[in-house]
């Protein structure tokens, strides 16, 4: 039996994922076994709609949809963000200085913008977060379940990031997907480049190549997952 994991932090991932056919024929297979990880708050009912034979429901007792409380993830979490440099990013960068007058960190946002057209400044961030952050939560799942494919169903959620760092750890593939069409110009860079990325559209793709520096060769685009 081949093992994959299958990320679900955010509620929503239940339908663009789980909920599809896609799914559904994947799991019909009799040599795959999904292990679908998810907030320990969220095992039971997924649990009551997905669990069977060759699916199994993981809970992360330190998983959040929308909160980074480790004061280093938060940090790395404001140097990504201020690195992207769009005009999505400009927007909102002149709305939170009109909010809070805070001239240090507008310049501070403008300066890491400048810098983060630069490939090579990407390039060491992402070296850097890899070094700095533990996936140090997901080794008891590594050990117990031993994977062939990991698959973080959205690339910006910190828990699908640290999967894929440990994956990468250990020599095992990891396909990411961006969740939404506005997230590659919004959300930051990308803290880790996967082997595999799968987007909405041609569009989506064009913004991860040249945005992020994700190589086309790894990128497919796969539509709207829930139609």
């Amino acid at each position: 039996m081949k093992t994959i994991f299958i990320t679900c932090f955010r509620g929503i991932i239940s339908r663009n994922i789980l909920a599809t056919s896609a799914f559904e024929t994947l799991v019909r297979r009799g040599d795959i076994r999904v292990v679908i990880i998810a907030p320990e708050m969220r095992t039971k009912i997924l649990r009551t709609e997905f669990a069977r034979n060759n699916v199994s429901i993981e809970g992360l007792a330190s998983a959040s949809e929308k909160h980074i409380d480790n004061p280093v993830d938060r940090m790395m979490w404001v140097v990504a963000t201020n690195l992207l440099s769009t005009k999505t990013r400009g927007v909102q960068r002149k709305v939170k200085f009109a909010q809070d007058r805070n001239i240090f960190d507008y310049l501070f946002s403008l300066t890491a913008s400048f810098l983060g057209r630069s490939r090579l400044v990407r390039n060491l961030f992402r070296r850097s977060w890899g070094w700095i952050v533990s996936p140090k939560e997901f080794d008891d799942l590594f050990e117990k379940y031993r994977p062939d494919l990991v698959f973080a169903t959205d690339v910006y959620t910190l828990e699908d990031m640290k999967l894929m760092l440990g994956a990468k750890r250990r020599g095992i593939p990891a396909i990411g997907m961006v969740r939404s069409w506005d997230n590659l110009t919004c959300k930051g860079t990308l803290r880790i480049i996967p082997d595999a990325l799968a987007v909405n559209n041609d569009i989506v793709k064009g913004e991860a190549v040249r945005l992020h520096g994700v190589p086309a060769s790894r990128i497919a685009v796969v539509g709207v997952p829930h139609y």
